[in-house]
């Protein structure tokens, strides 16, 4: 059998790819040059905050990185706080739960299903947080919940290898 760590490891590169792309057009030099671009008489206006959501995101995937997986989760709760509607903040606070949940912290079970449930309920269009709610129900050997989530993922994308791999998986 294939090392779950390993699946969950390539989600995280694929979803902190994600969130950084997303996040590279949001607060740009453009959204700067538009905000002060009406100013001329010499007043000293402060150039607006940088994306602190973004700041965060790139923290806590450090975290993950490190292996802080507790720290990563700190960071992404608090990026969740200032972006409640953003679903890939709230994958990445359940893919830190999910890694504590296997390092032996049964209660962040929970909240990583709550996570990863709220993330794909902000994007119907995206099938990792299902896919991630699949992995997260096979490594609590929930084979019947993983087999539903893999299937709700399918039905979105029915080519994704990852649903169809994760099916099989949680069928065997």
């Amino acid at each position: 059998m294939l090392n779950p760590r390993f699946f969950l490891k390539s989600a995280i590169l694929l979803a902190c790819f994600t969130i950084l792309v997303g996040c590279t057009g949001m607060g740009g030099r453009s959204s700067q040059a538009s905000l002060m671009g009406g100013i001329g008489s010499g007043q000293k206006i402060a150039p607006p905050k940088q994306n602190i959501t973004h700041e965060l995101v790139k923290q806590g995937i450090e975290y993950l990185r490190e292996g802080d997986y507790e720290s990563a989760q700190k960071v992404f709760s608090a990026a969740v706080k200032m972006s409640p509607s953003n679903s890939s903040v709230h994958l990445l606070n359940g893919i830190s739960y999910h890694l504590q949940y296997l390092n032996n912290a049964a209660d962040n079970k929970e909240l990583a299903e709550t996570a990863y449930g709220l993330a794909a309920s902000l994007d119907n269009t995206d099938t990792l947080p299902l896919i991630q709610l699949g992995r997260l129900h096979i490594d609590s050997r929930e084979y019947s919940k993983a087999s539903r989530d893999f299937i709700s993922a399918y039905a979105i994308s029915p080519s994704s290898q990852d649903a169809l791999f994760g099916l099989l998986q949680s069928s065997l």
